[in-house]
């Protein structure tokens, strides 16, 4: 129910009318009303959803295309010449107009959302311990657990790393949730696609980079990154 209010919300951005919540969804919860009055306040009042963390994550890719726009226009000088032109990596949810703005109606959120979903049950344990064989008998891993795509770790030991902040600190403030890989990306696979995008963490993500393969970050360090993180949290309960 939350979840069609909040996609709603924000495929429209349009305002909900209390009357509206309160007649089709049966809600009265003055609070939960109140959390729906802007954006801002709805991804502040819900950021632990899912949906609002793709959310969020639909809007830095779009930002990323915009940036992407401004380096391919450019005016080249002698002192800096014209770089190869970079293509776009969030083409098939989201289109950059002529002026460097996504095209509104180009904007696929709900198919980014479904797919986002898709891989989170994809990436659940008992269907990754295949390939990652070191979380089969681990305790800190639940069999429904999703995991991080190439080292296994779940949210919770991420959020643990997160929120003790010195053990793990990132000065991006990221590492509390599963970001958003390429599994391939180099050349003209380097696209954000439903068959080309995994969850990882931002320690696998940070170090995978777009220079190591997602085999190579499989096969030589996936394995080593699930016990450096292991150990981490060990830290914090010792």
């Amino acid at each position: 129910m939350i979840e069609k209010i909040l996609l709603k919300r924000i495929v429209s951005k349009i305002k909900p009318l209390s009357i509206e919540l309160e007649k089709k969804f049966k809600i009265e919860n003055k609070e939960f009303l109140e959390s729906l009055s802007t954006i801002k306040k709805m991804e502040e009042y819900n950021h632990d959803l899912l949906i609002i963390r793709a959310s969020k994550i639909f809007k830095s890719k779009i930002a990323a295309d915009r940036k992407i726009f401004k380096w391919n226009n450019k005016i080249p000088n002698v002192k800096k010449p014209m770089k190869e032109k970079k293509e776009y990596s969030f083409e098939d949810y989201s289109k950059i107009d002529e002026n460097g703005k996504s095209v509104k109606e180009s904007e696929k959120f709900p198919t980014f959302y479904n797919d986002i979903k898709a891989q989170y049950e994809a990436q659940r344990k008992h269907h990754r311990e295949k390939d990652l064989t070191w979380i089969k008998k681990s305790r800190h891993i639940h069999t429904n657990d999703s995991v991080c795509y190439y080292c296994g770790v779940n949210e919770q030991i991420l959020k643990e790393l997160y929120n003790e902040g010195e053990v793990c600190k990132t000065k991006r403030n990221r590492g509390a949730w599963f970001e958003l890989d390429r599994k391939d990306s180099k050349g003209e696979n380097n696209v954000y696609s439903k068959d080309n995008m995994v969850l990882c963490c931002y320690f696998c993500n940070n170090h995978k980079s777009d220079v190591i393969s997602s085999k190579d970050m499989l096969d030589y360090f996936g394995e080593s990154m699930y016990n450096y993180l292991s150990d981490k949290i060990k830290q914090i309960s010792s």
